[in-house]
């Protein structure tokens, strides 16, 4: 069926690079592109173009994604992410999800609830990029810094209220840029569930889980909190030149939701460890001694006696140093 589209006046578009970073949209002309889409009607795929101003869908695909890691970087989790992020959040008994940084799977739950209603879920999203809320209404978007859990319309603080009065159980699922802050981000997390606390009817910490994506150099930092664990799931980006194959990706998640809950495909390179009960990559081997499967990158680590822990297959040990690492990489001066 051939493309149909149609222009939409130019007032309605926000020039993300001429407006000020701090300068937000009015919370009554959120959704505006989208209501104006909605009142045609017609056969055919709408499309949105950022050069000619046509509509497209899914929204995250809109404008261009910015670039700059440490601070806005936005990359679209691929559709097997989506899916492992997605049934997880099932598998737990999540019925409302709040979208932190992660328009890509706002979309992608917001029309898997369109096609399945029954096993629906209720989303909120909350993302620094102001563009998104012109294709969002206010019930269900709102312009947040997760540095410090900073609203950019106070009445978006009210409308994220008025969700979570309805929530049974809460998922949050966070994506922060990749130089994120972790002690600021965790306590940014932390006033968002106390809000839900306060909002509904929850008192049980275990009716609201958390998922973090980070790579694994900064969420290290996320597992000092033991309630945190690190899944074997390869993350990756549909728009990101490292991370795109699992076999060059660092990004995991990490969690407090219980480690089985994410299914992982043995066609994908996993595997699940009884003893762990849990998914892990096909050579992240149970050690015995360790009493878990120790390998945080996939790759296969082995167990050094005099280190009494396990570490990268490809690490020798050092008698100097007292320890293992690379060989000829002496990690004291002799």
């Amino acid at each position: 069926m051939p493309v149909q589209s149609f222009v939409l006046p130019g007032d309605v578009i926000q020039d993300y690079v001429k407006v000020s970073k701090i300068s937000s949209v009015p919370i009554n002309e959120y959704g505006k592109i989208r209501r104006s889409f909605d009142s045609f009607s017609f056969d055919g795929t709408c499309c949105w173009c950022s050069h000619c101003i046509n509509y497209m869908a899914p929204t995250y695909s809109t404008d261009a994604a910015l670039q700059k890691n440490q601070e806005e970087a936005q990359y679209w989790f691929t559709e097997e992410t989506l899916n492992v992020i997605s049934n997880a959040l099932t598998e737990d008994g999540i019925d409302s999800v709040l979208c932190i940084g992660t328009p890509t799977l706002f979309d992608f739950l917001q029309k898997a609830s369109s096609d399945q209603p029954v096993n629906g879920k209720r989303c909120f999203l909350l993302d620094f990029d102001d563009r998104m809320a012109h294709f969002y209404g206010a019930d269900e978007f709102a312009r947040y810094s997760m540095l410090n859990n900073h609203f950019y319309n106070a009445d978006s603080r009210n409308e994220l209220i008025k969700f979570f009065a309805r929530v049974g159980k809460v998922g949050i699922v966070c994506d922060p840029p990749f130089g994120v802050f972790i002690d600021a981000l965790m306590k940014s997390l932390g006033s968002l569930k106390e809000m839900i606390r306060t909002s509904s009817e929850i008192n049980n910490s275990s009716d609201m889980s958390t998922m973090l994506v980070l790579p694994i150099f900064v969420g290290k930092h996320v597992l000092k909190d033991p309630s945190f664990s690190m899944v074997d799931f390869k993350v990756t980006y549909e728009n990101h030149k490292a991370y795109s194959k699992p076999d060059s990706s660092v990004v995991r998640i990490f969690t407090d939701v219980r480690n089985n809950a994410f299914v992982l495909s043995s066609k994908h390179g996993y595997r699940f460890c009884e003893k762990c009960d849990r998914y892990v990559a096909q050579d992240n081997l149970h050690c015995l001694k360790c009493a878990k499967c120790p390998s945080r990158d996939g790759s296969k680590y082995i167990h050094c006696s005099a280190c009494s822990r396990c570490v990268k297959s490809i690490y020798k040990h050092c008698t100097q140093c007292k320890t293992c690492h690379l060989p000829s990489r002496h990690i004291v001066n002799l």
